[in-house]
């Protein structure tokens, strides 16, 4: 993929899976860690032994592979709390992944997916020259389904329009089906933006390393470097004169102040 959307995939992703740095259960029963990082069943979260757990009340506790697998069914005994949401489960994990480990599988399962979605289904054989936007649009689409989602004779149109690169098409496309799944609409529709702002960049012939503004600015994309003159985010608020300015006239003064015109960059705000 390409590194702007290697850089924005988490900060993308985390919009529509939260993260959690203990093990819950997502709506299907299945357990779940990080950013909606499936590690079920047991051997899947096994892996993970080397990564930095730890005990909040006991910082100084070494955590075995036996610590990960009796907090790993404490959680999914609780099969009657699958709809409650993440939080029902705060007290009934003990371990937390440190943010370190959590930005480590997030990287970690995105490459695992892309390279499944490339060489698993051949009309994404030619993922690594598609358009910034499409191939963040794919990845979505294989972090909510998995990355076989395409196989076979299933999304066949999709598919189709992948082949053809004719992102438009795929914006019509890609819609999940969402029943019983409120969570999905989200996603569809940042999705459908996606394939729509690859389509724009299709037609004007590139660039196809670069995610469009329209992408950060309205899917929540924060993660890959913000465009303009400011290379880091304005603070939310500063005091002047006993009075709170906002952080976007703090950033336009300071801009002016070094004699860069003050131009903020929108692209990594959300909508």
């Amino acid at each position: 993929m390409h590194p702007e959307v290697s850089r924005a995939f988490g900060a993308f992703s985390e919009r529509f899976e939260g993260r959690v740095d203990y093990f819950y259960l997502d709506i299907l029963g299945l357990v779940t860690v990080g950013v909606g990082n499936l590690v079920d069943p047991i051997g899947e979260a096994l892996r993970l032994a080397g990564a930095p757990w730890f005990f909040p009340d006991q910082p100084n506790r070494v955590v075995t592979p036996d610590d990960l697998g009796t907090d790993w069914h404490a959680v999914k005994a609780r099969q009657d709390l699958a709809r409650a949401g993440h939080r029902a489960f705060a007290t009934i994990a003990r371990l937390r992944l440190a943010s370190a480990g959590i930005d480590e599988l997030v990287a970690r399962k995105a490459r695992a997916v892309e390279e499944t979605l490339k060489h698993g289904t051949p009309a994404f054989g030619t993922f690594d020259s598609w358009p910034a936007d499409a191939q963040l649009g794919l990845l979505s689409m294989a972090w909510a389904m998995g990355p076989g989602f395409a196989r076979e004779s299933r999304w066949p149109a999709f598919r189709a329009a992948c082949t053809a690169r004719d992102w438009r098409d795929a914006a019509l496309q890609c819609r999940m089906r969402d029943a019983g799944n409120p969570g999905l609409r989200s996603r569809n529709d940042a999705n459908v933006r996606l394939f729509t702002m690859a389509a724009a960049v299709e037609a004007q012939g590139g660039p196809w390393d670069r995610l469009t503004p329209e992408t950060f600015a309205r899917t929540g994309a924060l993660g890959a470097p913000r465009r303009g003159p400011v290379s880091r985010p304005a603070p939310a608020a500063a005091r002047v004169s006993g009075r709170r300015r906002p952080a976007a006239a703090v950033a336009r003064r300071r801009a002016r102040r070094r004699g860069d015109g003050g131009d903020v960059g929108r692209s990594g705000t959300t909508a």
